[in-house]
């Protein structure tokens, strides 16, 4: 059994998933930070996320397959290129950085060469 997602609203940060009952779980995806809005008026900070509920037996089945070899090659992939994007985007930076110094230096030179060739004219 899986029910249809539905948005869910919480106070408080909610596992991907919570036993119900001896057969039943809720699942829930995309979990993130909210503001809850109560008549336009901001209230404390809250979670909402999408969340179903499915049954014992599709809980273990995908249990099985969460946890089977070739996912955690995935999820060791996906690390390892998270990783190397992250030092991409540091070696990005730098660079922009070095960039912007060199366009910073150009003007500073350029408006010194404009000054040098007013006073000879």
């Amino acid at each position: 059994m899986k029910t249809v997602w539905s948005e869910e609203r919480l106070g408080y940060q909610p596992s991907q998933f919570e036993k119900v009952n001896d057969d039943t779980y809720i699942q829930r995806r995309s979990i993130r930070r909210d503001t809850l809005t109560d008549d336009f008026v901001e209230s404390e900070p809250g979670w909402i996320c999408e969340a179903r509920f499915i049954s014992d037996d599709i809980y273990e089945d995908f249990m099985e397959v969460m946890n089977s070899p070739a996912q955690e090659q995935i999820v060791n992939n996906f690390t390892s290129i998270q990783n190397t994007q992250a030092g991409t985007d540091e070696n990005t930076i730098t660079l922009m950085l070095g960039a912007a110094d060199l366009y910073e230096k150009l003007e500073d030179i350029s408006g010194k060469l404009d000054s040098l060739t007013a006073k000879e004219g």
